[in-house]
């Protein structure tokens, strides 16, 4: 859940500092495959305050078949009801913060009043050249957004032509937003060529498993198509059956000339992003700026904060209350 990812930073560390606020357990506590499975997610979700309906863990549950019933026995009448609490259909760690679901509910009304924006702004963002499909991420993504939230977008170019959008997106912004970023935060801009996720772990399964489009619907089936692992690690989710990475390419890019001008600008213009973060962040670390502002020809990513270590510490303190380990590497 990437919007509002400084509080989010915040609240990891603070975690970590105060011992995770969740104490390991006196005795080993023995959980099924399919507790287990339903723990691991509740503990993720835990470190955003986001409580969930059953529906919601089973997408994200590692333990294959599991129904609805199956969860709400779990969490009322086998082991996880110790550590489980349910409140109006949403379940949530007995030790959470007070009252999450009636903040969740909040959240969800402040979210449709977003959307509407959102679905304004990407059709602003579809009408840039070469734009494939804009797709709402994170905290928006999930129908939730905490007060002073940003509308974060993932959007999907023709290759060789991302660094062209990005750019002219960031003269969109700075000229007529006046480079405001609330309704217009553009930190993930991938080419339709390349869609296979280097990263594999709790947070970026996440994200692809919750993407929502707003423009160029099609393109979803091909980003999960492309990362087939999600359905060994998530047998439950929606997803598509085949890989559907290299087919059903836009027309569009069928024969474009790669060594054109339009390359040859992009990838200037490539280099000359990858310079100004790396003077604009000159006390960031040399693997700072190489894992928060990625610069390829085929991805672009703009994070001002490092919460992927942040959300990894968090998520660690809380399996370790349990002995469990991360079933992704998060390092």
């Amino acid at each position: 859940m990437e919007t509002g990812s400084a509080q989010i930073v915040s609240a990891a560390f603070t975690d970590q500092a105060e011992g995770l606020r969740l104490t390991s357990t006196a005795d080993p506590v023995h959980f099924s495959p399919a507790e287990e499975s339903i723990l691991r997610v509740l503990l993720y979700f835990d470190i955003f305050s986001h409580p969930l309906t059953t529906e919601e863990i089973r997408q994200f549950s590692s333990e294959r078949g599991l129904r609805d019933a199956d969860i709400a026995k779990a969490c009322t009448e086998g082991g996880l009801a110790h550590f489980v609490r349910v409140d109006r259909g949403y379940h949530f760690l007995s030790d959470a913060g007070p009252d999450l679901v009636s903040q969740r509910l909040a959240k969800a009304r402040r979210a449709r009043s977003l959307l509407r924006m959102a679905r304004l702004m990407a059709l602003v963002i579809q009408t840039c050249p070469f734009v494939r499909a804009v797709f709402l991420s994170g905290e928006l993504s999930k129908g939730v957004a905490s007060a002073g939230t940003d509308i974060d977008y993932v959007i999907v170019t023709a290759e060789h032509r991302l660094w062209i959008v990005r750019t002219l997106l960031i003269v969109f912004k700075k000229l007529v937003l006046l480079n405001s970023k609330k309704y217009f935060c553009i930190n993930h801009i991938v080419t339709e060529d390349h869609l296979t996720v280097e990263d594999r772990n709790w947070y970026v399964a996440c994200e692809l498993l919750t993407l929502r489009p707003l423009t160029g619907h099609s393109q979803l089936d091909r980003i999960l198509g492309a990362n087939s692992w999600l359905r060994d690690a998530f047998p439950n989710a929606s997803l598509p059956s085949i890989d559907t990475d290299a087919r059903g390419l836009s027309s569009r890019s069928v024969g474009r000339d790669r060594t054109g001008w339009l390359a040859r600008l992009d990838h200037r213009l490539l280099v000359f992003w990858q310079r100004v973060w790396t003077r604009r962040y000159r006390s960031f670390s040399e693997e700072a700026v190489r894992r928060q502002f990625r610069t390829t020809p085929h991805l672009s990513t703009a994070y001002g904060s490092n919460f992927f270590d942040a959300i990894r510490l968090a998520y660690l303190g809380r399996l370790g209350r349990f002995n469990l380990t991360d079933r992704f590497d998060m390092a």
